[in-house]
């Protein structure tokens, strides 16, 4: 069985994306803003947002926190009742 895909062209990856975007704007923060906070360049994280990267756990944490909300609360009001299908994983025990 083929696993869905977790690209940055991935449809879940995008609704991500698009809502940091929106959480950001509603904060009143420039992407210049965030980028200080981060430590990288208006650029970089301007491509974060136009999914061209991908932006990494850590910085996902440091995001929320500049936008001071938790991340499991962000992740939550970003994705909702949005469905995930987690891939599966093997039951049958590994030999030692």
């Amino acid at each position: 069985m083929a696993h869905p895909s977790r690209s940055i062209h991935d449809a879940l990856y995008k609704t991500l994306i698009e809502g940091l975007r929106a959480s950001r704007e509603q904060s009143g923060l420039r992407q210049e803003d965030v980028a200080d906070a981060l430590g990288m360049t208006q650029s970089m994280y301007s491509k974060i947002e136009r999914a061209e990267r991908r932006v990494d756990l850590l910085e996902f944490v440091l995001i929320a926190d500049i936008l001071s909300t938790e991340p499991s609360r962000l992740l939550k009001q970003i994705l909702g009742d949005t469905e995930i299908s987690p891939r599966r994983r093997s039951r049958t025990k590994r030999k030692r």
